[in-house]
């Protein structure tokens, strides 16, 4: 993080040979991978879409790296990163001021999350232990908004 604050992006990666600068530990090359998929991610949206939408959309896609990271890595998603999520998707909508678009919107965040709901209810029933989380739900509903 400091090498990006100092402008060096992901150069600073190379020339400590993976290696944090710092302690020496070594950092994982996925992670030079996913900072420049996330740069190239961003760059489309903001080339792609109006300007206060493309940096709420940027914000909801980073908070869902992060959440994916997380849960891929520990099995943990934290609801404050979901909240995040729906927040600016919810933002998004207000935006656009368009009725077809809020109806589509609080669609997608009641569709998944109650089909994934139904889901685990079903698992629930056939296996008698849970199959998802509730953070699972919580976060379908926040990336269908």
């Amino acid at each position: 993080m400091q090498d990006f604050a100092n402008g060096y992006l992901n150069i600073g990666w190379l020339i400590c040979g993976g290696k944090c600068r710092y302690c020496r530990q070594p950092i994982p090359f996925g992670v030079l991978l996913s900072e420049i998929l996330l740069a190239s991610i961003a760059a489309f949206v903001f080339i792609s879409f109006a300007r206060p939408l493309s940096g709420l959309l940027m914000l909801a896609l980073t908070v869902l790296w992060i959440a994916m990271i997380s849960d891929a890595d520990a099995l943990v998603i934290d609801l404050r990163v979901i909240a995040l999520i729906a927040i600016s998707g919810g933002a998004m909508l207000i935006g656009t001021a368009d009725q077809q678009a809020i109806f589509i919107g609080i669609a997608g965040l009641i569709v998944p999350a109650g089909c994934l709901y139904g889901l685990s209810f079903c698992y629930m029933i056939i296996r008698g232990e849970r199959g998802f989380s509730n953070a699972d739900q919580w976060l379908m509903a926040a990336i269908g908004i």
